[in-house]
């Protein structure tokens, strides 16, 4: 089994490099064709994000990235990588595709009636600026092949680029992650603490 980092809106960096290496993922996706852009902070990853892709688009480019796997698959999303999985898997089914580990893909919320076509775990943060958490993971968790679990820490928690980077959080699902087989798929992990 592969898996497979989705980038957020940073893109590929050296620290996402680090945790693709340390969960032993075979690749790492992201929206900018694998160049690490240097982004100052979040604003300026966003912007760029906004005027060069999409949601949409940027799920193409993951369906595009791993059609060719003959072994099966595990993506593991964070923020728009996670909602542009969660798009690609609620309108694709891909054979490989074994399940698939979001981290607070908050625009999810605007794609709540698509149905993931494999077994999907979803990471959201506690809290977050634009919708209530609680309220989008009770609609999600009655989805068949849905998992849906709270963090203690904010959106971007994964990321050491982010402000609401969360050490404490980061080392526990790092920990989670590499502790599942390589053979199984993570969207199976369980996170409780």
């Amino acid at each position: 089994m592969k898996r497979v980092v989705v980038s957020d809106i940073f893109g590929r960096t050296k620290a996402l490099e680090a945790l693709a290496f340390d969960i032993d993922a075979h690749k790492v996706i992201d929206p900018y064709g694998g160049m690490d852009l240097g982004f100052i902070d979040e604003p300026q990853a966003y912007n760029h994000f906004t005027e060069h892709s999409s949601v949409n688009e940027y799920g193409a480019i993951v369906k595009e990235a791993i059609a060719h796997y003959q072994e099966p698959v595990t993506l593991i999303g964070f923020s728009v990588g996670a909602s542009a999985v969660w798009e690609m898997i609620g309108t694709h089914q891909l054979a490989n595709l074994s399940g698939a580990l979001l981290f607070y893909g908050g625009q999810i919320r605007k794609r709540t009636q698509l149905q993931p076509s494999c077994p999907t775990t979803l990471v959201f943060a506690h809290e977050e600026q634009h919708f209530d958490v609680q309220e989008l993971m009770s609609s999600l968790s009655s989805k068949e092949r849905v998992n849906c679990h709270r963090a203690t820490g904010l959106h971007g928690f994964m990321n050491a680029h982010s402000v609401n980077y969360n050490q404490h959080c980061y080392q526990h699902y790092l920990h989670t992650i590499k502790a599942k087989p390589l053979h199984q798929c993570v969207s199976s992990c369980s996170f409780s603490y």
